[in-house]
């Protein structure tokens, strides 16, 4: 058994849309799944009887939801390992210990703002920021496609990290589905801001070069994952905007992120913030070197 996946429970309905989708994806990895909700409120037990709703407290509420949704995941996926654990703790806190000894950790948002986006709160951006391992952010709404809709990467050539592509790889797997990987690119900063000043078939030229890294970079992997459908795709312009253009029909995007050198701030990485502003499906963030 894999290590366990870990959703964070506050009681809202986006917390319990994540915890959700992290029970399938458990069931997937064949790992168990730790429902944690952590507030520095919380008392040294449970209360024995649960008042009327119209009496409960925030607290009270979110600790109800918690059992709750333990019991209709266990009703739902009756071979999984399912646990609840209160923690009296800060959250972000809480859930950042926690990531260290999870295979993936996994939080919900408010689902799509204004501007079509993740809205997504302080510790939700502090445990993207900081965590140690893979952190995936599930919006409310979303429900899973039986549908083969793919999982995206978006890779960096000039840093193709090896966490990444095999979590991508090993998602892909899971589910069944193909793996399309994008790549963005843009015009050498030696070529200033005019395209006009490139000799004729400089840019199919590089856009080509790009394609033979790519494919490269992924010949091991797709030899590991034989039965995972691969499709590499070359985009023109902001890493950002072309995932998430990709991401729109994804069940999964996958992005990097630095692990700061300073363990302070909640930067993620203008990709990521991207996505989270744009994608509609789950994003994945993968933190590394």
């Amino acid at each position: 058994m894999g290590l366990p996946v870990i959703a964070g429970i506050n009681g809202s309905p986006e917390s319990v849309a994540a915890a959700e989708w992290a029970a399938v994806e458990a069931v997937r990895r064949k790992s168990p799944l730790r429902l944690l909700f952590a507030d520095e409120g919380l008392g040294a037990g449970a209360p024995d009887t649960s008042p009327p709703p119209e009496a409960l407290t925030p607290l009270e509420h979110s600790r109800n939801a918690l059992r709750a949704t333990r019991e209709r995941i266990a009703a739902r996926h009756p071979g999984l390992d399912v646990t609840a654990e209160e923690r009296s703790a800060e959250p972000r806190q809480a859930l950042e210990e926690a990531s260290e000894n999870a295979g993936l950790t996994v939080l919900g948002s408010n689902g799509l703002g204004v501007f079509t986006g993740f809205m997504v709160g302080s510790v939700a951006l502090s445990v993207l920021a900081h965590a140690p391992g893979p952190v995936v952010l599930v919006r409310e709404g979303w429900e899973e496609d039986p549908g083969e809709r793919p999982v995206v990467l978006g890779l960096d050539l000039e840093e193709p990290c090896d966490d990444l592509i095999a979590f991508a790889f090993t998602s892909a797997a899971e589910r069944g589905v193909p793996l399309r990987v994008v790549h963005a690119w843009r015009l050498p900063l030696s070529y200033g801001y005019d395209p006009g000043i490139m000799e004729p078939g400089t840019g199919p030229e590089l856009e080509r070069d790009r394609f033979r890294e790519l494919a490269s970079a992924l010949r091991p992997w797709r030899h590991a994952y034989p039965a995972v459908e691969v499709s590499e795709q070359v985009w023109a312009g902001r890493a950002g905007s072309c995932l998430a253009e990709a991401a729109q029909d994804a069940s999964l995007v996958a992005v990097g992120r630095h692990t700061p050198r300073l363990a302070v701030g909640t930067r993620i990485g203008p990709v990521a913030h991207a996505l989270l502003h744009h994608a509609p499906c789950p994003v994945a963030v993968v933190p590394h070197d």
